[in-house]
């Protein structure tokens, strides 16, 4: 950005302005320097969770097949999805460059409602039709709604029998990025 005279894209810019804030702080705007990006990732999550942003993707279509057990069209899930595992992604690199530049980190709630990744043999369906019987199969395992982020963290139902088989039947399907974040929000937050 600082190499070229082409204007940055909008969220490189707003990036680069939310570092310069902490790097360019006055003593005791620190508070503020924590609150904006908070805010910001705040809003995008509330972005993402909204709409799609794909022209050729009804809004909020995968959401809806998530609560009504309806199955979306694979181009709805793929973004969908892509976007869910964007946000802890975003979440986790946060909390390490804070971590490693002695800045405060944050604990955050916004993820709570955010869905966890879903199958890995979803994901590895290399074409529409191995997708579609995928997808209900997963349907079928998941009567009673899809494992949200807030089911790993530590709550007064940890340990019942009703969250333990749910996290339990969510790990027998997980892939590598969902057992990653299990692991990362298991020592962050308990379980």
């Amino acid at each position: 950005m600082q190499l070229s005279r082409e204007p940055a894209s909008p969220a490189l810019a707003k990036c680069s302005h939310i570092v310069r804030l902490w790097t360019d702080r006055a003593p005791g705007s620190e508070a503020i320097a924590i609150a904006t990006p908070k805010s910001v990732i705040d809003q995008l999550i509330a972005e993402v969770g909204s709409s799609s942003n794909s022209p050729s993707t009804p809004p909020n279509e995968d959401s809806l097949a998530q609560t009504t057990q309806i199955r979306p069209d694979w181009e709805s899930w793929i973004v969908a999805s892509a976007k869910r595992r964007t946000l802890p992604t975003l979440f986790l690199f946060t909390c390490h460059y804070n971590t490693s530049n002695n800045m405060p980190s944050f604990a955050s709630n916004v993820l709570a409602d955010v869905l966890a990744p879903e199958s890995k043999a979803l994901w590895q369906a290399s074409d529409r039709a191995s997708w579609v019987a995928e997808y209900n199969r997963h349907l079928a395992e998941w009567p009673d709604g899809m494992v949200v982020m807030g089911e790993f963290w530590r709550s007064p139902e940890a340990g019942s029998e009703q969250k333990s088989g749910r996290i339990e039947r969510w790990l027998r399907s997980a892939d590598e990025f969902g057992m990653m974040l299990l692991a990362v929000t298991a020592h962050l937050r308990g379980c």
